[in-house]
């Protein structure tokens, strides 16, 4: 006698059920007029959500760090990036005629200016807060 449990969602499925949630996510935080009560709070809960996830996964105890370990070579391509957007700033803040150059901001209201600019500024926000919430997956030992 053959027994049938039910099916349960396979994690391809969950990982779609996940991007359409945070699709909808963004559309409503999108739609709501910037800077007031309705939107605040649903911009604030994801930053709590991240923030209990990030501190229940905590440091673990079992694997100090050393202080005594070289820079990782990440931090060199960050301090690049950053660099490489400072620069951009600066040339474009001193550079004339203004529509030549643009600033960050800019750009940003340019992008943000229509409500699926702004939806898609959501999902990368949120998607970044996913990135962080993960527990880190375990480096190899050298």
């Amino acid at each position: 006698m053959v027994t049938r449990t039910p099916r349960s969602l396979s994690p391809p499925w969950l990982a779609v059920v996940g991007a359409v949630a945070l699709v909808g996510y963004a559309w409503v935080v999108a739609g709501l007029r910037p800077f007031t009560d309705p939107e605040n709070v649903l911009v604030a809960l994801p930053i709590l959500a991240v923030f209990v996830l990030a501190a229940r996964r905590g440091r673990s105890t079992s694997d100090p760090p050393n202080p005594s370990a070289p820079a990782s070579h990440g931090a060199l391509v960050w301090l690049g990036l950053v660099g490489a957007v400072v620069a951009w700033e600066l040339i474009a803040l001193f550079s004339s005629p203004r529509d030549d150059h643009p600033t960050m901001s800019t750009i940003a209201d340019w992008i943000m200016s229509a409500r699926v600019g702004r939806t898609f500024a959501v999902i990368v926000w949120l998607a970044l807060g996913v990135a962080l919430a993960r527990p880190a997956s375990p480096r190899p030992r050298r």
